[in-house]
């Protein structure tokens, strides 16, 4: 990458400027787009890795950036990084304002009918292996001697303990957040990630028989293919960032949901997504190294909280 190029990477505005082309794709559900400008930062951060030294926030604040795109791209991309986002940044998504209902819902119909039930066993295994904390207090466990850390792996370990392994409902989920004794000292805020986390757990899980009338497997349904997804795309190694600080949620506007069906909640067994998604439009090649306007000159950055919420404000 050219040394203009390399450069335009110290100006906090060229990070305003990735955001808001970030948040115009993700606005009209342009998934390969925002994963191609993943693609095109991760690049041009390898490249100036110095930049972790000589401005500390500013990279860390491109870091936090990458993964946001990662996260809101997680439709489109195999499955093995998608199970490494969830074992390792489930709980980040909550804090950028994603859901990962909403993204599983998209998810899922990439996968084969007979490939779902497997598929969203990894995802419980990972979700079992995460080791991000929600709130401070250590866990009073059924069964363990010994109190265990507030990670997501031992939070979901106390409610299957509290009620079973089996599919619970959003009433079971009420009960274990304002019964337990675990979630006492929790905030509000925490309270919200951890029925978010429950909602995703059970939101796997495959209904009973008694429920179904039928083996579980055969309510694993897909949409008819009118029209076929994109080609699966080759996409560079996934590189995880540990280091991820809070930063205000940023939520645009939901879009619709289809009904909801069995199994998975947000999912319509019966049509297609509303907005399916589009084969991928060609990013400007010199999108990089665009010379910045004068009006972009000054920065968006405020300490080193990413003001994403404020660029949808503007749009």
């Amino acid at each position: 990458m050219a040394n203009s190029q390399i450069n335009q990477f110290n100006n906090p505005a060229f990070l305003s400027k990735i955001q808001e082309k970030a948040f115009e794709y993700y606005k009209h559900n342009q998934l390969w787009e925002i994963s191609q400008l993943a693609d095109k930062l991760e690049e041009g951060l390898r490249a100036n890795a110095a930049l972790a030294n000589s401005s500390p926030e500013l990279y860390s604040s491109y870091l936090e950036t990458l993964l946001w795109l990662r996260l809101a791209s997680f439709a489109i991309y195999d499955n093995d990084t998608c199970l490494d986002l969830i074992k390792k940044h489930f709980l980040d998504a909550a804090k950028f304002g994603l859901d990962f209902n909403q993204l599983m819902n998209i998810k899922m119909y990439s996968i084969p009918d007979l490939a779902w039930p497997d598929f969203a066993q990894d995802c419980i295994r990972m979700l079992k292996e995460n080791k991000q904390r929600i709130g401070s207090r250590p866990l009073e466990i059924q069964g363990e001697e010994t109190p265990k850390a507030p990670a997501i792996q031992n939070w979901l370990m106390d409610y299957d303990r509290t009620f079973s392994i089996d599919k619970q409902s959003e009433i079971q989920r009420s009960q274990y957040l304002g019964q337990n004794p675990n979630t006492r000292d929790l905030v509000q805020q925490e309270k919200n990630y951890l029925m978010n986390l429950l909602k995703f757990y059970d939101n796997l899980k495959p209904l009973p028989p008694s429920m179904l009338g039928e083996t579980p497997a055969s309510s694993f349904q897909h949409p008819s293919a009118k029209q076929e997804l994109p080609a699966a795309q080759a996409f560079p190694p996934y590189s995880s960032y540990s280091k991820i600080r809070p930063i205000n949620p940023i939520l645009p506007a939901e879009p619709e949901i289809p009904a909801p069906k069995p199994i998975f909640p947000q999912r319509n067994i019966y049509q297609e997504p509303e907005a399916p998604i589009r084969k991928p439009l060609s990013l400007k090649q010199d999108f990089f190294s665009e010379p910045l306007s004068p009006s972009q000159t000054q920065p968006r950055i405020q300490g080193n909280i990413i003001d994403l919420k404020n660029q949808l404000k503007d749009q």
